[in-house]
């Protein structure tokens, strides 16, 4: 029989944890849908997008490594994948009635 596992409990200072959650909510703001669609609320872009990026398999895995393939081949394999992902995200959005966000220029 093994021996039971130790557990610890591991201390988080209340100042860390309000850090860390301001630093999760700041990058999630920070990712921007790149659609818009005036006739829907902003809160459903995002579910949208997301259901559409995991219909169109650009939620998944989809960039397999393939290690024995040399590098050069598996760098077009992966874009290649990216540009179909893209491109069946972007039929999904405009099925859905969403028009490309302009992008913010730095």
């Amino acid at each position: 029989m093994a021996p039971p596992i130790e557990r610890r409990k591991i201390a988080v200072k209340p100042r860390s944890a309000a850090i860390l959650a301001l630093a999760l909510v700041t990058a999630a703001c920070a990712a921007r849908v790149p659609w818009k669609n005036p006739s829907l609320p902003q809160e459903r872009w995002s579910r949208d997008w997301s259901a559409c990026k995991r219909q169109s398999g650009g939620g998944t895995a989809a960039f397999y490594d393939d290690s024995n393939t040399p590098s050069q081949f598996r760098d077009y394999d992966r874009a290649q994948d990216k540009k179909r992902i893209d491109a069946a995200v972007a039929a999904c959005m405009i099925e859905l009635g969403y028009s490309p966000a302009p992008r913010k220029e730095d």
